[in-house]
Parts: C-alpha cells; structure tokens; sequence
C-alpha cells in the first residue's frame, strides 16, 4: 500500500470516529430536546386550562360588577342618619340638596324616594331597612319615612350611625322584598286568626274548669254563703247519698229483725197448734166433738200464717 493509501486510509477511520461521535452527541440533543418539547407542551396545556378558567372567573366577575352597579342608581356612603321618630319610622340623614337629593319631577314637586341600608355588625357588610320617601329637604339634611306601616319590633333593629342611601333598586330586588313583605303579612293575619282561636279555647277551657269545680262542689257540699242553694247542695250529693244509704241500711236492718221475730212467731204458732192437736187427741170422745169447732178454727188461723 502506497503512502497516498495509508493517508487516506487514516483520515477514514478518523473522519469515521468523528462521526460516529457526532451522531451519538446529536441523538442525545435530539432526545434532549423532545423532552424539552414534552414539557413545554404539557405547560402549555396545562397555562391554556387555567387560562380558560382565568377567563370565566374574569367573566363572573365582570356580570357580577354589571349585576352590582346597574339599577341602583346614586350612591351616598357614610351618611350620618339619626332615629328623628322611629316609632313612625321617620329618620333624619345628613345629607340635603347640597349632595344631590332634591326634589323630581318636571316642576320639581314630588319628594324622591331613597332605599335606606345599615351596617350589619355581625357580617360587617350592609343590610336592607327600607324604602323611605322624603318629607322634608334642606341643603344639609333631609327627613324621610318609611312607605309602609313599621312592622312589629322592626324599628329596634334600627341602629343610628353612618348609613348607605341609594336613589334606586333593581325591580327585581324591591319586587323579592314586596313578597317577603306580603308574606310576612299572612303570616301576621295567621297569627292573630290563631291567638283568636286560641283565646276562644282558654275561655272555653276556663268555664269548662268553673263548671267542673261547680259539679265538685255540688258532689262535696256548697259553701253555706252561696246564693239560690238548697240544703241538699249545700250538704252535698255525696253526703246526702251515703245518709240515705245509712238510714235505708237501718231500715233494712229493722225490717230483717221484724222478719225474724215474725219467724218466731210463726214457728211458735205452729208449736202451738201442734201441742193442741196432741191435746185434743188425749181428750175423751165427748169433749173432742165439742171442742171440734175451736180446734178447725186454730187449723185455718195455721192456714193464713
């Protein structure tokens, strides 16, 4: 082999060993790489899922914003309110024309209507007292009522502080509080339609216990100053039957004696008769023919016994 072959021969097994370091160094950036692909792939899914979640949150909350802040109208926060007459649900608030409330309508006539809400101490947010109409208006303060009659111990919830007035209400707000408002009055007419009933029965009740006492007091005996009664009520029907059943058992008693010596008198009668039939047949013949009438009457007197 010449020199030229050797040489070549040299550079293959080197150009060889070159390469096959190469593609050993290329397949493992190869299989670095899918595994760089298979990671960023599976971020991506997973960043995508929690982008479309991200979206829909942004999205509830952006209805919920709508839903809070349409329909209510001008706000007023932190308005000084003062129970002015509670018992007739007037209030007085701190604000007046200054701050916007003043009078609707074309000429300026008709009192706006405010839905008034107080801090809840326990949840630290707002709750709903009510719809109150303007009386009164003045650059600083105002005096409102509430539009409807104040339900029974509803204005001791009435707290004074700082309020949060607002110059409307979603209709489908007001509308849920009209039917707690309507329920409420059922059940108020359900209440009083059962104290009625309830009161009917303690009166029946009352006069079915004086009835009963006034039966127990006939059976036991009548206090002595009770008017229109008898003695037999004032001695009492228990007492009266147990005398009645003492004198009849007296009775009894004498009439079972009287039975018993009527007995006697009977069986001695009997002896009687016995003794003069035996009499009568010792007697001679003579006396027993004139003695037959008296011994025939003493045989029918044995009779009628």
């Amino acid at each position: 082999m010449t020199t030229f072959g050797n040489i070549l021969l040299a550079l293959t097994m080197l150009l060889g060993a070159l390469a096959f370091g190469l593609t050993a160094s290329l397949l493992n950036h190869r299989d670095s790489w899918q595994k760089s692909v298979q990671t960023a792939r599976e971020k991506y899914e997973d960043v995508t899922v929690r982008l479309a979640e991200k979206r829909k949150e942004i999205n509830s909350q952006y209805t919920e914003l709508s839903r809070a802040s349409v329909g209510w109208g001008q706000v007023w926060d932190n308005v000084r309110t003062q129970l002015f007459n509670p018992q007739a649900g007037i209030i007085q608030v701190g604000i007046g024309s200054s701050a916007g409330l003043t009078r609707e309508g074309v000429d300026g006539s008709l009192m706006p209507t405010i839905f008034a809400f107080q801090p809840d101490q326990n949840s630290g947010g707002m709750i709903y007292v009510g719809q109150f109409k303007a009386m009164e208006i003045n650059a600083n303060n105002a005096t409102l009522r509430l539009m409807r009659t104040p339900l029974p111990g509803e204005v001791n919830t009435w707290q004074p502080g700082n309020w949060r007035l607002r110059s409307e209400m979603p209709p489908g707000q007001v509308n849920r509080f009209d039917e707690l408002a309507i329920q409420f009055a059922v059940a108020e007419e359900m209440t009083i339609e059962r104290l009625q009933n309830l009161n009917v029965q303690q009166e029946l009740l009352t006069e079915a216990i004086s009835q009963l006492d006034q039966r127990i007091a006939e059976l036991n005996g009548l206090t002595a100053n009770q008017k229109n009664a008898t003695e037999l009520l004032k001695k009492g029907l228990v007492s009266t039957i147990l005398e009645e059943e003492q004198a009849r058992n007296q009775e009894l008693a004498v009439l079972e004696q009287l039975r018993e010596e009527l007995f006697a008198k009977y069986n001695q009668i009997l002896d009687l008769a016995k003794e003069n039939l035996e009499l009568e047949s010792k007697l001679p013949a003579d006396e027993t023919v004139t003695n037959a009438p008296a011994i025939k009457q003493t045989a029918s007197a044995d009779n009628d016994i």
